[in-house]
């Protein structure tokens, strides 16, 4: 897990989520992921989510990331829309 700022700004480097183009910096998905993993964090040290919670979670973000899929949170819980954006999946 990602467990510090410095950590999660490099880990969008490598996924390419960040981009600095002319001293402009362009992090179009990094504030929803940053917030989802210090999210992540907190409901580690509370004891509501594993591991493997944790890196299912962590793999939804990479698909985030790359445009394969849509996240958002809805009443503190982040969802997956459905095509339709109709029904949600609970994370």
């Amino acid at each position: 897990m990602l467990k510090d700022k410095k950590a999660v700004l490099n880990w969008l480097f490598d996924e390419n989520a960040i981009s600095v183009e002319e001293n402009v910096l362009h992090a179009e998905k990094a504030f929803f992921v940053s917030t989802v993993v210090s999210w992540c964090a907190e409901q580690v040290k509370k004891g509501n989510m594993s591991t493997t919670q944790v890196n299912q979670c962590m793999k939804l973000l990479r698909k985030f990331l790359r445009g394969k899929i849509e996240l958002c949170w809805k009443d503190g819980t982040i969802i997956i829309p459905d095509k339709d954006k109709k029904e949600v999946k609970m994370i």
